[in-house]
């Protein structure tokens, strides 16, 4: 790849600083309301948290799975997540993940760690990926921003000064992707940029994909309390899809 991806740069301390108010009740509630659906499993078998940051919900998949594993890039979020107790964690690119095909009972993308990539081809090329880990009989789980509700509930633009640093932030829809353009400008003068960038799919985009790899859907969460998706009410659009057939 001749140059980085946006998320290999932004994922260190003020990421940190800019989202310190992410809730971990939030998380308690997302993996309760996945678990009490897919049920206990048995101590032998692996539970994936792709992009598991800080470890806000490796944490609460941990207290209940103690075989569940957590990967991240970032060696920032990693160290975060070591601090809170979190064990079980791999530094690793998803473009180049450590795991065998077919070896994990099930494999969780939680709070939006799918569509980052600059070309929609590499982001559905790690789908093919994340699918391909999942066991059959197990269980893949993608929690992903409902996009017509997102599009239509974009925060306006915003500044907020933390520690001295003031953050600037600037949100767009490009028809494909919700970018954030981040303007940092630091005490001493300093100034910096970042951005993030999180591609959108459709409902039918994400079902035809799981359908065409051998799941099935076995429930769409709106939101992270387990309730019902509705298309144009529903925050989230979280998958939870079985794997039916060897792919």
């Amino acid at each position: 790849m001749s140059q980085s991806e946006w998320f290999e740069k932004w994922f260190q301390d003020d990421y940190l600083v800019l989202y310190s108010n992410r809730n971990p009740k939030q998380a308690l509630s997302q993996v309760n309301a996945l678990l009490h659906l897919v049920g206990d499993f048995k101590a032998k078998v692996f539970i994936l948290d792709l992009g598991c940051g800080t470890g806000r919900h490796l944490k609460v998949l941990q207290s209940r799975h103690t075989q569940s594993i957590g990967v991240d890039l970032s060696p920032t979020l990693l160290n975060e997540a070591n601090k809170t107790g979190c064990q079980n964690l791999i530094r690793a690119d998803f473009r180049n993940l450590p795991f065998k095909a077919n070896s994990i009972k099930m494999v969780c993308s939680f709070f939006s760690s799918f569509g980052y990539f600059e070309k929609a081809e590499d982001d559905w090329d790690f789908f093919n990926v994340l699918s391909s880990l999942v066991q059959n009989d197990g269980y893949l789980f993608l929690d992903l921003p409902n996009g017509p509700y997102t599009v239509s509930h974009l925060p306006p633009d915003d500044v907020v000064t933390k520690n001295g640093t003031k953050y600037s932030q600037k949100r767009r829809w490009d028809g494909e992707r919700i970018i954030k353009k981040i303007s940092i400008e630091r005490s001493t003068g300093e100034k910096e940029e970042h951005h993030e960038k999180l591609r959108l799919f459709s409902y039918a985009n994400i079902s035809n994909a799981l359908e065409e790899r051998g799941f099935k859907i076995i429930q769409v969460f709106g939101n992270e309390f387990g309730n019902t998706y509705e298309r144009g009410k529903s925050p989230r659009m979280s998958f939870v899809a079985k794997r039916t057939i060897d792919s």
